[in-house]
């Protein structure tokens, strides 16, 4: 069949027109984007927050999973998903439980964690002082295992030749192994003895490490018209804390003055 011209004209217009009209709410690109997931880290230090050292063995929750510090006292998480609210946990022994909320949407963060001591170290480590030198002054033989509880299993002594001196004149043991001989021999060869622990400076790495630099005076007497001795040391004992209590694990003599 054949049309006039004007009448085929006007057919492909309106087919035109209404194919237009049934595609005008459809996209120009019908493929839907989809977005990807956006992942980070989050990473640190857990430090004391009176000192600034490293706090190791503290333990860092984020999203249910758990790390432990090192030495350095870092941790890291990765990777996290970014989010708006993230809550991140620390523990550690002798400190108050640290909780931060925050966001993630870059591709690191740092997020350093200072955490209060519950505990004065400072503190005990004088008491344990005052222990120790109550302990030896008692001259009970019933107290030399108590003493040996002081020191820990790793104690040494050092090897310079200052603390040899002290070493070979039973003021201070070699080892844990030598803490028992050292203060029964004392104990048998002395009718008193004292340690006393004079102008102590502790200086606290963290809740778990400290140091104390201090003057020794240890005077001893024999016999019944007492022979006296004096032996002053300044020195330097090393400490750290196993479950609650303080230990010696280092001890080091820099002066030995013997006043017989």
């Amino acid at each position: 069949m054949k049309f006039p011209n004007n009448l085929q004209l006007l057919i492909v217009l309106s087919l035109t027109i209404a194919v237009f009209a049934c595609d005008e709410d459809l996209p120009i690109d019908s493929v839907e984007a989809v977005d990807e997931p956006q992942f980070g880290a989050v990473s640190g230090k857990i430090i004391d927050a009176e000192t600034g050292n490293a706090i190791p063995n503290a333990v860092v929750i984020l999203l249910g999973q758990s790390v432990k510090t090192g030495g350095d006292g870092r941790y890291s998480f990765t990777p996290v998903n970014y989010a708006n609210s993230l809550t991140l946990t620390v523990d550690a022994v002798d400190y108050a439980t640290q909780t931060r909320t925050f966001a993630l949407n870059d591709v690191h963060l740092v997020l350093d964690i200072p955490m209060p001591l519950l505990t004065n170290p400072d503190e005990e480590i004088r008491q344990f002082f005052d222990t120790l030198s109550t302990l030896i002054a008692s001259m009970d033989t019933g107290n030399i295992e108590t003493i040996q509880s002081h020191f820990s299993e790793i104690y040494a002594a050092s090897d310079d030749p200052v603390t040899r001196f002290g070493l070979a004149t039973n003021v201070i043991p070699a080892n844990f192994d030598k803490v028992i001989p050292a203060i029964t021999t004392l104990f048998e060869e002395f009718d008193l003895i004292q340690f006393q622990f004079l102008d102590i400076q502790v200086e606290v790495t963290h809740a778990q490490k400290a140091a104390a630099r201090l003057k020794l005076d240890i005077i001893t007497e024999k016999g019944l018209r007492p022979d006296r001795k004096e032996i002053i040391a300044k020195c330097q004992i090393d400490f750290r804390k196993e479950e609650s209590d303080w230990k010696i694990v280092f001890w080091q003599l820099f002066e030995v003055d013997i006043r017989l």
